[in-house]
């Protein structure tokens, strides 16, 4: 199935976002009254409570060390360039 998500009139969930002067912002969305009966629908926390989360996460300093998966190499090492 193929979501076209360009326009609010396709974005039903909240879960688009940009980076607006004071941190993350929702895109808007299709009948924004609505919406927190659409996210509790889908099991969802409420638009402000997963906006809340994802500015918490972003305040955060990442940790010193990310997790790599299987195994993957870096993009670039350049710890071994002369």
């Amino acid at each position: 199935m193929t979501v076209a998500s360009s326009t609010p009139e396709c974005r039903s969930f909240g879960t688009q976002y940009r980076l607006g002067p004071g941190g993350p912002e929702r895109q808007p969305v299709r009948d924004t009254d609505a919406l927190d009966a659409r996210r509790a629908d889908a099991g969802l926390p409420s638009a402000d409570e997963a906006l809340h989360a994802l500015r918490l996460r972003l305040a955060v300093d990442p940790p010193a060390e990310f997790p790599r998966h299987d195994g993957d190499p870096p993009t670039l090492d350049l710890t071994d360039t002369p």
